[in-house]
């Protein structure tokens, strides 16, 4: 992960989240300053992944919408930032389950219908998305 100084409206979106997840999770702490404290101790990653917030492999943007690559191995907050990794061509066959660098998966990518795409990219975890804040 890039890691980077936010900007002041990733740094709301941050502590809203934050906000968000302690409300759910004080059950676990004895008092606020507790939740806080434990929060504080953690590293940046531990922080961002505990707090959910998707960070931009490419420019290091905080995301409340974009591209997930393989169930959350990588993600991407713009065509921008996806195009400089993936082709469309790559993107669409990760998107179907199948193994951009494998020709034999490429060329059945290539022979698949439209209705056979949509099926096939229905059950993969390579998406683009909004997420909750």
């Amino acid at each position: 992960m890039l890691v980077r100084n936010l900007s002041n409206e990733e740094q709301l979106l941050v502590i809203e989240r934050l906000v968000k997840v302690m409300q759910k999770d004080m059950s676990e702490y004895e008092s606020v300053q507790s939740a806080i404290e434990n929060t504080f101790d953690l590293d940046l990653e531990e922080f961002m992944e505990d707090i959910q917030v998707r960070v931009c492999d490419e420019c290091g943007k905080i995301m409340t919408a974009g591209y997930c690559i393989g169930g959350g191995d990588e993600y991407y907050c713009s065509d921008d930032c996806l195009r400089k990794n993936y082709t469309d061509e790559e993107y669409k066959a990760l998107c179907a389950g199948l193994d951009p660098y494998d020709g034999d998966d490429m060329e059945k990518l290539r022979n698949l219908s439209f209705e056979e795409f949509h099926d096939m990219a229905g059950g993969s975890d390579t998406y683009y998305t909004e997420w909750e804040i």
